[in-house]
Order: structure tokens, then C-alpha cells, then sequence
């Protein structure tokens, strides 16, 4: 096999293009660099020319929307160089450079914070479901303290409120504001029996104990009057059973599919049966049924001119953009396969609307949702968030032991990065459905992945409470209220979160730049970002250890330069 350098061993280092030009700095090893193109389906291969700045060409960007470089050096080896770094062998294309890119502008300079409303803040204390208000399933609602501990489902099914609502969000947009972020993405807000409200009721309406629609509009028009935005979650997979469309529970005087199989909306569902009634739940939860996309007037109540989704993107709320829940198992069920029509059925209806950003939540390679036509992007779990726990947990997602070495870790990051460039991830390290990174594994691993985070391409979002470093186990204990008394805040979970927020927002490198890999070991890894004049270093580690990194093989005298280091403590020789 033939050894592959790393690009600082070569002085290798690819320059976004600047204008129509194309720049890649090489050290004297370097004998040739080519640009290689397919603009029409047939490879063009063009010269660069060797300058005292590296290897440069003129190229319209028109054709070049996907490009990488071919490299020979003086000892007569050739590597090709891309979004995932030198190969010996010739990629595939879906790993090249690229100069498109998805979602609306305002999207591109977001910094996310992701609220689960219930255990936020509670701004109206009249607002809450109360204790006993109703029974579901044979379980009664309760409203406990607001810092009372999340109770283990098997004992409450998720029916133990806070009192967390809409107004207690809008009252702490300050402390938002202060921490960096600039955009909401709101867990579900619409009626519903549990906690946690994946279980819609109604779809075009907002839980009146979170504050209702007008909740929504004031909270909405306060965050855009603060230059913020706010984008909800929308569960279209499945509704509850409560939901008036099926009306199981009996919630609403109107029969629904349920309980009448000539209601307008029974073929909105999957029934296998009518006597008994039996039908079709998410992964076989029965308080979940799910909706069934062969319906076109399904997809006319959601996103028809009248839709659901469009309502709440419309005057008088104007919501952002939407996080579409389970996006990976929408439309697809046995020989029923509407995934991919049913996604871009959906984006070009919304996109109507103005310049909303569309993220699907999955959990896997999430190529089938996201492109032109398609979503903006997914919740990177897969390219991102799940190789960095492991990394620091040693576990894989099923719990089982599964240690990732450095190398891997930088080569798995890297190809999800370069299989999905121009898509506009939602970037996070926790999330309502994983155990808190600082719990899972420690406070300084949660550190170093969030100064990873906020460094990666994407849309990065925090997760509440992880800027005091709230803890949290497994689902439900990772909903755990927020705290608002700053003497019982971890301080270096703050500065770490505020501070990794503020360099991004002051580096050009960080938000726009192109990301390389630039070195590796079994307990770290190394990557840049560089954009015009302007370079970022980002090392992750795990263990104290001795990396050197010589980059003035890059030759970048005069290029601003930031260094990230990890948590733990790593001395970096020669930058």
C-alpha cells in the first residue's frame, strides 16, 4: 500500500477560491497540481501554475460547482486532494470540493439553542398543566416543582410537568442573548398529553398551558426585534392519539378516525383492521400512529396552500424554519416508499414561503433528505455527534464497549463532512434524546467536543443548560430543569461554551472557511479551517500528551492564526 503524507508533511493546503481563483500552497516536494472538473459529465483536467504563493489557475466557478486537485510530486507519486483529504486512489466525486451551498443566508450565521419548553423557565406560573388536571392511559398528569427531578417513565409516561412556557423563553432571551446565540429551535409547542409533546394533538394550534398562539407571536416578534430567530419542531411522522384528526382519547367532540371510519381523516392513517380497530403506530407505539403519506389530502392539511406548516411561517407569527422529527423513516413504510417526493413535495411548498430553514432529524447517512431540492441539512448526529461520544465515552450508541482511536475519528468526520458539503447541518454534541456528554463521559470531554463544535461547519446548537453544565443521564434524565441561580452554575462549562461562541462569531475562518484534517493520533486529532488570510487550528484530545504541528511548512506568514486547544493538557509544539 502506498503511504499517504499528511498535508502538512507535503505543505499542501487548499485555499477556498478566491473570486474565480483557485490556490493550493505546496511545498517544493510539489511538482504538479491540476484541477480536476466535470462540469458536463466528462473530467477536465486543468493546469495550475506555480507562483511564489503556491500553484494558482483562473476558472470560472460556473464550472467548477464540485472540484479537486491532482498532485504529483517530485518522486513521481500522485495523490488526488479533497473535502476528505489525499488519497492514493482516485475518490469518488461525492467527496469533492465544493462551491454550492444549501439553506437561507441568515441560517449560515447561526448559533442555535435548543429549548425543551417545559423544563426551561416558567414565565406565567398559571399557565401549567395542573396536578390531576386529566388521566391518560390510566396515569394522572402531575405538576411538580420546577427543580424536581425528571421521574423514570415507567412511573409517569411522561405526565409530570414544570410549568416551563413560552413567555419564561421570551423573559430569557437576555441570558441568550449574553451567551452568544442567536436562534431557537423550540422542541414541539403544540397541544398534546406528555411532557415532552411529541404526541400532537393539534397541529395548528399552540399548547394553551405553554401560552398559546399568542405566546408564540410575542416571543417570535421579540427574538426577530433582537435580531434572533426561532424555528419549531415539527413531529410529521406520527401524530398522538389524542391528536382531533384520530381523537382515540376522546378529546374533542367531533369523531375522529378512530372512532369513525368514514371520517374524512381515516386515510390519514394505516388501519389493518376496524373490528377491532386495530392500525399502524411508530415502531409499534400505539399512542403514536403514524400518518399516511399515499393521503394527498394528508399533505394538503400539512403543507397544502392552507397547511398547517405554513400557517406558522406566515404573518402574524413568522416563525424560521422547521426541525422535521424522525425526517429518516417519513414516507416510508414496507412497499410504501414516498421518502424522496414526499420530501421535496414538502421543501418547495415551504420555500413559498420565504427563506425558512428545513433540518431533518437522523440519525444514520442522511444523503436521501438533504440537497437542492430536498431539506437544507440534517441533525448530525451521524457525522458528528456520534463518533465524538464515542471517542470520549469508549461506548457505542447501543451501550456496547467500543473504543475509537483518534485516526478513525478524524477519518469518519472528515468523509461525513465531505459526502455532505454545501448541506447546513444542525451541529450539536447533546440533545434531548442522548445523556448529557458531561455526565455520559466527564465535564472536560464536554468542553473540548463543544470547542470542536462551534469550530465545524454547520449550524451549531447547544443544548439548554449546557452552558452551566447541567447534567443528565439517560432519556428522561436529560430533560432536567433549568437552573437560574448563577451561584449553582459550573462556571467553566460557561466561559467554555461562551467563549468557544465568541470566537466564532470573530472569525472569518471558523464561519466561512474550508475544513481540512491535518493530523491525528490514537487519543487526538488535529484540523484546520482557513479562509482568505485567515487560519484556524482546532486540536481535540482526550489524554495529556505532546503533539507537534509544524505549520510553517504551510508558508502563511502573514495570515491571522488561532489556536484551539482541548481540555486537557496537551502542549502544541511549533505553531
Amino acid at each position: 500500500m502506498i503511504p499517504v503524507p499528511t498535508l502538512l508533511e507535503l505543505g499542501l493546503l487548499p485555499l477556498p477560491p478566491q473570486g474565480d481563483r483557485f490556490v493550493v500552497r505546496a511545498g517544493p516536494n510539489v511538482a504538479r497540481v491540476r484541477l480536476r472538473v466535470s462540469p458536463d459529465g466528462e473530467e477536465e483536467l486543468h493546469e495550475l501554475s506555480r507562483g511564489a504563493d503556491g500553484f494558482s489557475r483562473a476558472h470560472p466557478l460556473a464550472r467548477a460547482k464540485h472540484y479537486r486537485f491532482v498532485i504529483d510530486l517530485t518522486d513521481g507519486r500522485r495523490f488526488a486532494l479533497n473535502a476528505a483529504g489525499l488519497h492514493a486512489h482516485e475518490p469518488l466525486d461525492r467527496f469533492d470540493f465544493t462551491t454550492q451551498k444549501l439553506g437561507p443566508a441568515w441560517a449560515r450565521e447561526a448559533i442555535f439553542y435548543q429549548v425543551f419548553p417545559d423544563r426551561f423557565a416558567v414565565g406565567d406560573a398559571n399557565l401549567g398543566v395542573k396536578d390531576g388536571e386529566y388521566r391518560w392511559r390510566g396515569h394522572g398528569a402531575r405538576r411538580l416543582p420546577f427543580e424536581h427531578a425528571p421521574v423514570p417513565y415507567r412511573e409517569m409516561r411522561c405526565l409530570d410537568f414544570r410549568g416551563g412556557d413560552l413567555p419564561g423563553v421570551q423573559q430569557k432571551l437576555e441570558h441568550l442573548q449574553a451567551l452568544g446565540v442567536n436562534a431557537i429551535y423550540l422542541n414541539p409547542i403544540h397541544p398534546a398529553f406528555t411532557n415532552h409533546r411529541y404526541d400532537v394533538c393539534d397541529y395548528e394550534a399552540v399548547d394553551p398551558h405553554l401560552g398559546g398562539d399568542a405566546a408564540l407571536q410575542s416571543l417570535v416578534a421579540e427574538a426577530h426585534r433582537r435580531g434572533m430567530r426561532v424555528i419549531l419542531d415539527a413531529v410529521i411522522n406520527h401524530c398522538g392519539s389524542g391528536h382531533r384528526w384520530f381523537n382515540r382519547e376522546g378529546r374533542y367532540a367531533e369523531p375522529g378516525a378512530y372512532q369513525d371510519a368514514s371520517s374524512p381523516f381515516a386515510e390519514f392513517f394505516e388501519f389493518t383492521s376496524r373490528q377491532p380497530v386495530r392500525y399502524v403506530g411508530w415502531k409499534g407505539i400505539d399512542t403514536l400512529p403514524r400518518l399516511d403519506f399515499r393521503s394527498t389530502q394528508l399533505r394538503a392539511a400539512l403543507w397544502g396552500p392552507q397547511g398547517a406548516l405554513r400557517k406558522w411561517l406566515r404573518a402574524p407569527f413568522h416563525i424560521d424554519g422547521y426541525r422535521f422529527d424522525v425526517a429518516n423513516m417519513v414516507a416510508r413504510a414496507g412497499e410504501v416508499q414516498l421518502h424522496g417526493e414526499v420530501w421535496r413535495e414538502l421543501s418547495k411548498a415551504l420555500r413559498d414561503e420565504g427563506a425558512p430553514y428545513l433540518v431533518g432529524e437522523h440519525w444514520f447517512d442522511p444523503h436521501e433528505i438533504v440537497g437542492p431540492e430536498l431539506l437544507h441539512g440534517a441533525i448530525d448526529m451521524f457525522g458528528f455527534a456520534f463518533p465524538l461520544r464515542r471517542f470520549f465515552t469508549g461506548k457505542d450508541r447501543d451501550g456496547s464497549a467500543a473504543p475509537l482511536d483518534g485516526r478513525v475519528l478524524a477519518r469518519q468526520l472528515l468523509d461525513a463532512h465531505a459526502a455532505s458539503q454545501g448541506a447546513l447541518h444542525l451541529v450539536n454534541v447533546n440533545n434531548h434524546d442522548v445523556a448529557r456528554l458531561q455526565s455520559s463521559a466527564s465535564p472536560e470531554a464536554f468542553r473540548a467536543a463543544t470547542a470542536l463544535q462551534l469550530f465545524w461547519p454547520g449550524a451549531p446548537s447547544v443544548y439548554y443548560g449546557d452552558e452551566i453544565g447541567l447534567p443528565g443521564g439517560e432519556d428522561p434524565d436529560n430533560r432536567r430543569s433549568m437552573i437560574w441561580d448563577r451561584a449553582k452554575w459550573d462556571e467553566q462549562a460557561y466561559a467554555a461554551v461562551h467563549g468557544a461562541i465568541a470566537r466564532r462569531q470573530s472569525s472569518n475562518a471558523i464561519r466561512e472557511g474550508a475544513l481540512l484534517g491535518i493530523d491525528a493520533g490514537p487519543d487526538w486529532a488535529a484540523f484546520a479551517r482557513v479562509a482568505a488570510g485567515e487560519l484556524a487550528v482546532a486540536v481535540l484530545a482526550r489524554t495529556s500528551c505532546t503533539i507537534e504541528l509544524p505549520l510553517e511548512r504551510w508558508g502563511l506568514p502573514a495570515f491571522k492564526r488561532e489556536l484551539i486547544g482541548p481540555a486537557c493538557a496537551v502542549e502544541v509544539h511549533q505553531i
